[in-house]
């Protein structure tokens, strides 16, 4: 198996689905104070995802795993068609960084859905399995390559928007969504 299928591999055990193209344009980009600061989920104390302004419309985001280990990457708010989404994007190199951080290293962009920044920000992934389920019975739907059960995205950012607001709304399309608030 070559590195970049096992990468691929890497990222949809963890929910991730890789794109080798953002979710966004520059027109597409937006910032929002709120989402400034430290989050942590709940149930995941030990977790963090930190936020820092490094532009004008974008963000550093330090993921920290349950072993303390940091993944930094760029991230960016994205708004179009009235919906929100965040793609992250690694920054650093592999060595002193977490499994997620590693699993990013094709490097690839992945994205979530937005449901809300403030009080709590609520994020949710795309279902890999769901889209393995709709890619092999609809394969033209979006373009990608595949090696077994791992996809990754190689449609433009154009037909990438589309395919996700298609989706939005669809049963079992996204995962559970996560809730993180600063300062549980």
């Amino acid at each position: 198996m070559n590195r970049t299928i096992a990468i691929a591999i890497g990222l949809m055990l963890i929910g991730c689905i890789p794109s080798l193209h953002p979710l966004y344009t520059d027109a597409d980009l937006v910032f929002d104070p709120a989402l400034l600061g430290t989050w942590m989920e709940k149930s995941a104390e030990d977790e963090s995802w930190t936020f820092t302004q490094t532009g004008k419309r974008e963000y550093e985001l330090i993921y920290t795993d349950g072993d303390g280990k940091p993944a930094p990457f760029i991230a960016h708010l994205i708004s179009f068609d009235g919906r929100r989404f965040l793609d992250l994007y690694p920054s650093g190199d592999e060595s002193p960084y977490n499994g997620f951080y590693q699993t990013h290293l094709v490097p690839a962009h992945t994205f979530m859905h937005v449901a809300e920044i403030s009080p709590t920000l609520r994020l949710a992934m795309m279902n890999p399995a769901w889209l393995d389920s709709i890619l092999t019975k609809h394969p033209k739907d979006l373009a990608h390559e595949r090696e077994g059960d791992a996809v990754i995205i190689t449609a433009s950012t154009s037909d990438l928007q589309e395919f996700v607001l298609k989706h939005l709304d669809t049963p079992n399309a996204w995962g559970e969504q996560s809730e993180l608030r600063k300062g549980w």
